[in-house]
């Protein structure tokens, strides 16, 4: 029995060189994936298509990136617009702005 539930595959982001392990979104529109390939890649899907405002990888990790989630506005003191948490298998927990850097590990 065929099953339609409606949805249709509106994009695909074929940036990573292992399997996606961890995606959010945050308050400032960007969609954001972590991999088995140790690589966070960022994208600006606040006005559509992501893969025309894709934003600069971010390799700060040394092993799979396995849990990301969106900081709000205001929760972190050095990340006062918001930004994004990543856990990773080399056991650190990396706390980045809004912006992509790197605050506290």
């Amino acid at each position: 029995m065929d099953v339609d539930v409606g949805f249709m595959l509106r994009e695909e982001l074929a940036v990573h060189q292992g399997a996606v392990r961890s995606l959010c979104t945050t308050a400032t529109g960007e969609l954001i994936s972590g991999g088995q390939d140790a690589v966070l890649n960022r994208w600006d899907v606040s006005q559509g298509t992501p893969t025309s405002s894709q934003f600069s990888p971010i390799f700060d990790h040394n092993h799979h990136i396995v849990s990301l989630t969106a900081l709000a506005p205001g929760v972190c003191e050095e990340c006062p617009a918001g930004g994004f948490v990543t856990g990773c298998m080399d056991q650190v927990i990396r706390v980045y702005s809004s912006e992509g850097t790197l605050v506290k590990q």
